[in-house]
């Protein structure tokens, strides 16, 4: 009866690997917490399966299970989902990358959320399952009768519809629940920017809406812009490898949002085409976190941000800003801003053309701003004399404590701490990426 597991399981307290008699593999010492299965071939090894249904069965601690991309037969969905039905700790599930509609996974899935008495499931991860607007109309049923899921994540299924976007802002209407909901990936247009924002305009539950990697343009940046004026719960909004635009980006802030809005504190619009922010009418209020990488804002975009980081009224503690082309001119524009800002904790500025110049100017920066301890400066060409200028005046530094330089040309490796009392920990990059850079550099060179 001795084998090696084939499933990998659990992690509660700690984590073990066990090879030993199939009654003792899913032993734990202390409570199990999680159960997972992830990766594992259900498909091809029944005997995994049912070791696994019967571990469930047997430990009245387990709380999560993972069962991503598992590879289910259409024959194990139902008695699994029945299996859970029995359980009465189980408070998340991971069915992601299994393709469940084509084994009536769904259908199974809905009757155990309608089990009585109610599961006591509040996360559930439904992504990559090929899941169509009829799946997603008979579901929100389940979910509605089943009013107890916080967080939802439906990623990466087949292209939502007007009917599948329909059906979902009924969840949101109807929810007295739902916390975090997650819709990457799914070919969101305009028309359901336009629809969700309005479901979710007046909600009061979810405060995370992820909306990443859709095909959402301006238009749909003003009817979400429209939400923001309205809603007084929303903290996260990820609208990242969307493509909005410039003209998008200034519908989604405008002034009168950045006035009224005082609930958004995340929000990412990376990856959106913008090419400029000098329009916007500013920030939400209480904004703490911002990501506009690789949106080439330029320097007038570096400009428009120097403004909203001298403002007083600024709440912002990190900002992300890489791959923008703001070159040394606009370093120097945020450096001066933030001379006299004492909000920012964080600030990314990796690979924006920043050479010895721009590195002079945070170099003072730095000496004189006193609440910004993390800074990403990788992929610039800031070089040896850019950072002997860093390097120099490590011991002025009034509050950085991490400072990350891969690929600037340095020749070192790995990390280090520096400064007379070695308060300020350098992230050189790997050697394998110093050589890859001292390869280019030849390359260079001969050309």
């Amino acid at each position: 009866r001795a084998r090696t597991v084939s499933v990998l399981f659990f992690c509660a307290c700690k984590t073990e690997s066990v090879v030993g008699d199939m009654d003792r593999r899913f032993s734990c010492p202390s409570p199990v917490k999680e159960l997972t299965a992830e990766g594992s071939d259900f498909y091809n090894d029944e005997e995994s399966f049912k070791t696994f249904c019967s571990t469930i069965e047997a430990d009245e601690n387990v709380q999560k299970i993972d069962l991503s991309d598992t590879k289910f037969q259409w024959s194990q969905v139902k008695p699994l989902c029945a299996l859970l039905a029995k359980k009465p700790n189980i408070t998340e599930l991971d069915v992601s990358d299994n393709k469940l509609v084509r084994f009536d996974g769904l259908v199974y899935l809905g009757e155990y959320l309608k089990s009585d008495p109610c599961p006591p499931l509040t996360r559930l991860n439904l992504s990559s399952n090929e899941i169509d607007e009829e799946d997603i109309l008979a579901f929100v049923d389940c979910l509605l009768e089943h009013d107890n899921i916080q967080h939802l994540q439906l990623d990466s299924n087949k292209p939502f519809t007007s009917v599948s976007t329909h059906g979902l802002c009924n969840l949101l209407v109807n929810t007295t629940s739902l916390v975090e909901l997650s819709l990457n990936d799914l070919m969101l247009d305009n028309e359901a920017a336009h629809v969700l924002g309005e479901s979710v305009m007046h909600n009061s539950t979810i405060t995370s809406l992820s909306l990443a990697i859709n095909v959402i343009e301006w238009e749909g940046g003003g009817h979400l812009g429209e939400m923001l004026m309205v809603n007084k719960a929303l903290h996260m909004l990820d609208l990242s490898f969307n493509r909005m635009r410039a003209e998008g980006v200034s519908s989604l802030l405008t002034q009168e949002v950045a006035e009224r809005n005082t609930a958004l504190t995340s929000l990412n619009i990376a990856n959106n085409f913008v090419m400029g922010i000098d329009h916007i009418g500013g920030i939400p209020i209480n904004l703490k976190s911002l990501n506009m990488n690789t949106n080439n804002i330029n320097v007038p975009g570096a400009c428009k941000l120097s403004k909203v980081l001298e403002n007083e009224k600024c709440q912002l503690q990190r900002l992300y800003l890489v791959h923008n082309l703001i070159g040394n001119d606009g370093a120097c524009v945020l450096c001066d801003a933030l001379n006299n800002n004492t909000m920012l904790r964080i600030l990314d500025l990796t690979d924006n053309m920043i050479t010895l110049d721009g590195a002079m100017y945070i170099t003072a920066m730095l000496c004189t701003n006193t609440t910004l301890q993390r800074m990403h400066l990788g992929q610039n060409e800031i070089g040896v004399n850019g950072w002997s200028l860093l390097e120099n005046a490590v011991d002025q530094f009034l509050g950085l404590t991490f400072l990350e330089v891969r690929h600037c040309g340095l020749k070192k490796s790995g990390e280090a701490r520096i400064g007379e009392k070695n308060h300020l920990l350098v992230d050189y990059g790997s050697e394998s990426e110093t050589e890859e850079s001292d390869e280019e550099s030849e390359e260079e060179d001969e050309d």
